[in-house]
């Protein structure tokens, strides 16, 4: 996905108030990221008020795409 169609897809979702953002949990699973120990966080989605977790603990590495792929996903339905 090019900067652009991410750009636009984002702005798309926050002008129809639906945000996505990283949460933690002193409870979430560690890796070591390098040579410290890294807590893995969760996304969470607020569409419109009505908030939803994902399932799967994410790495500081995967988060980012994860969101930006939620963020198409909510894009690409917009038309429907």
């Amino acid at each position: 996905m090019s900067r652009d169609e991410r750009f636009n897809a984002m702005k798309w979702c926050l002008d129809n108030n639906i945000k996505i953002y990283p949460v933690t949990d002193p409870k979430a699973p560690t890796y070591f990221g390098g040579k410290i120990k890294v807590q893995k966080v969760n996304i969470e989605i607020n569409n419109r008020g009505k908030i939803s977790l994902d399932k799967k603990w994410y790495t500081q590495e995967e988060v980012t795409d994860k969101i930006i792929e939620y963020y198409k996903y909510y894009y690409d339905g917009r038309v429907q």
